[in-house]
């Protein structure tokens, strides 16, 4: 009788085997997908350390002899040799499509389809778009991002916010309120520009951050930052008439 129960117990055992087989079949079939997408991963990441681009201790950006590629290798866009220096404000405009955010993205190293140099001041950076981020949380979660939000920097917060356009009330209302799908596209630029104020970059790069806004808010927008960030670097893509609140404008062009 023992026999005979242990006997069945060892069948059931491997029977596991054979109702299950599928479901194996799926989990190796998964692990090799896995095991090629992490190859693949490291070869991508071993490529990008291979880019012409060099972090330097200088207060300088530059780019030289720079071609801009899409990944089938045919050219986007030829840039002539820049050199931005710390402190400097620099407009870049031009058409839509040729290439002024994938530079941002060569900058940042994350695009390695291009030909010539690029070097990079060792300092402080931050890259936004025209649809930053935001996580989930309230207006003081979203200017402390990247950073975790802590109780002491509220106060800071909370002047910021006032600082670029909100009302005391929405910033009582929603400072820890997860409520941020709520805002305009133009309330969403103000706490981008909040975010930087709070962060205090070396280096500022903004991809169309300000188009959401009309031409007075975007201009007083501007010399908050300007004012309150005087030694840092703004590069600014943008199709709006600023010109007057930068060093530098370049107009790029399709080769």
């Amino acid at each position: 009788m023992q026999i005979s129960k242990s006997f069945s117990n060892v069948v059931t055992n491997l029977s596991w085997f054979i109702f299950n087989y599928n479901k194996l079949a799926e989990l190796i079939a998964c692990s090799y997908r896995l095991g090629q997408f992490i190859q693949q991963s490291e070869q991508v990441s071993y490529q990008f350390k291979q880019l012409n681009q060099a972090e330097n201790g200088n207060e300088r950006l530059s780019l030289e002899n720079l071609i801009i590629k899409k990944p089938d290798g045919k050219i986007l866009l030829k840039l002539p040799d820049l050199h931005i220096n710390k402190g400097e404000s620099v407009v870049l405009s031009g058409a839509s499509d040729i290439g002024k955010s994938t530079l941002f993205k060569i900058i940042s190293g994350l695009y390695p389809y291009y030909d010539g140099v690029v070097k990079v001041p060792k300092f402080k950076k931050l890259f936004l778009s025209q649809n930053a981020y935001f996580p989930m949380g309230g207006l003081a979660h979203a200017v402390s991002y990247p950073e975790p939000l802590f109780e002491k920097d509220l106060t800071v917060i909370k002047q910021l916010l006032f600082d670029v356009g909100f009302s005391s009330e929405d910033i009582d209302k929603y400072l820890l309120n997860d409520n941020l799908n709520t805002l305009s596209g133009g309330e969403k630029q103000r706490l981008v520009v909040a975010r930087i104020l709070m962060h205090k970059p070396d280096w500022i790069f903004m991809d169309e951050t300000t188009n959401a806004l009309d031409k007075v808010a975007e201009k007083q927008l501007l010399k908050l930052l300007q004012t309150n960030l005087p030694t840092s670097s703004f590069i600014i893509i943008s199709h709006s008439d600023i010109s007057n609140y930068f060093n530098k404008c370049y107009q790029l062009n399709l080769s």
